[in-house]
């Protein structure tokens, strides 16, 4: 299986979840020039919520890990051309799942919603260094 197969499935399972979680799908891999790129574009509780998707094989490293505050400035950016694109004034969320696939009906799937305001729990600091 490559990367992209792996991820193709991720997200699927991904958008399943979040279908059967509540949220209204709005677009799955929304791109806009300039290299913008969101996973998946939902909608839930009158908020839009912007999220991105990491699928891995093993358990070596957890997915979200990849899930750093680079990404999160890009998810960040990208969300605000998709909201001024469609003219939407919601709530903004950007939220990340992780996927350990082992196949189709063996996978552990995790959400952090919020994840630049959750990243302490998962290792990560969301404040930025002080330069000296």
């Amino acid at each position: 299986m490559t990367n992209k197969e792996l991820g193709e499935i991720g997200e699927e399972l991904a958008a399943n979840y979040l279908m059967h979680s509540g949220y209204r799908l709005l677009h799955r891999n929304w791109r806009l020039k300039g290299g913008c790129e969101i996973d998946i574009v939902a909608f839930k509780d009158n908020a839009l919520h912007f999220v991105e998707v990491k699928t891995r094989t093993t358990t070596f490293a957890d997915p979200l890990q990849a899930v750093n505050m680079e990404k999160i400035r890009h998810v960040g950016r990208a969300a605000l051309q998709y909201k001024r694109f469609y003219g939407y004034t919601y709530d903004t969320h950007i939220d990340a799942i992780g996927i350990v696939f082992r196949s189709e009906t063996d996978y552990d799937l995790h959400l952090i919603p919020d994840v630049h305001n959750n990243m302490t729990d998962y290792g990560y600091s969301s404040r930025r260094k002080k330069k000296s």
